[in-house]
């Protein structure tokens, strides 16, 4: 697949790892944290639950959905690790999706109070592991409550009639192809860009991208992650195949960019202009 601006080649398609649902659609982002090399998304998504995302490199990425009641209940372990009494270094695990665990440790680093969230889930099953400020992690548990109201309210929405399976990777017999060439004609900034862009959406039996699904996990830029969330849903692929028949199926992209709108994709550069 080659997405072109004036002529743009790429493209790395990732499934994202997950249990099957039923795409009713209610979903709804609730904030992204990013400091470097890690990312961090929240989302809610009915009737999965919260949306976790997290990312330490590349190429060590973890995706689960814990319930909002179980959420809800493990919070205040977070403010109870924060408190200076506390006698424990760490929350317990909190559960998710697909045998996913995922908690947060206390400790120093050069005299200074630090935390880390764990999380242990799909695709790597390592445990991925990312530390942050006290101030940080007040806003992530913030972020987390937000995402529990937010599946809440979207479980009061009446789903849409149509809905139907999404399969994950292991799941299909043949993942999602992309068109030979994409347009991005509005997708990227006119100024110099330097970094990466992670991108998870829905691609129905149709081939086309459910425009609801789509989420920018990881952006180094704010305006090309907004550009680029409402660009990919034009994009054209070939449905993945499941028993001999297209089905739905989730599936991520990770773009690397560089200075000069050229963009690399699996170790291979194209410049603008150039095959």
């Amino acid at each position: 697949m080659r997405a072109v601006r004036c002529t743009l080649a790429i493209i790395l398609a990732i499934p994202l790892v997950a249990h099957a649902l039923h795409a009713q659609h209610r979903r709804a982002d609730v904030r992204r944290f990013q400091w470097d090399p890690v990312a961090v998304h929240v989302a809610a998504e009915a009737p999965l639950g919260i949306e976790l995302y997290v990312s330490v490199s590349a190429d060590h990425w973890a995706l689960t959905w814990i319930h909002p009641d179980s959420l809800a209940a493990w919070l205040p372990q977070i403010r109870a690790l924060t408190e200076r009494s506390a006698a424990a270094d760490s929350t317990p695990w909190v559960g998710g999706s697909d045998a996913s665990h995922f908690r947060v440790i206390k400790g120093q680093l050069q005299g200074r109070e630090l935390y880390a969230i764990q999380l242990i889930a799909e695709p790597s099953r390592l445990n991925l592991q990312a530390w942050l400020t006290g101030a940080l992690l007040s806003e992530l548990s913030k972020s987390l409550q937000k995402g529990i109201d937010t599946e809440h309210d979207l479980e009061l929405k009446s789903a849409p009639p149509n809905a139907y399976a999404v399969y994950e990777e292991w799941q299909v017999d043949s993942m999602p192809r992309g068109a030979e060439t994409e347009n991005f004609y509005a997708a990227l900034p006119q100024y110099m860009v330097r970094g990466s862009a992670v991108v998870g959406f829905v691609v129905d039996s149709a081939g086309h991208i459910v425009p609801s699904s789509v989420t920018v996990y990881d952006c180094d830029d704010p305006n090309l992650a907004k550009q680029w969330g409402r660009e990919v849903t034009a994009w054209h692929f070939v449905a993945g195949m499941r028993g001999g028949r297209p089905v739905a199926t989730r599936v991520r992209m990770a773009f690397d960019l560089d200075t000069g709108h050229s963009l690399t994709v699996d170790n291979q550069r194209s410049i603008p202009g150039k095959p």
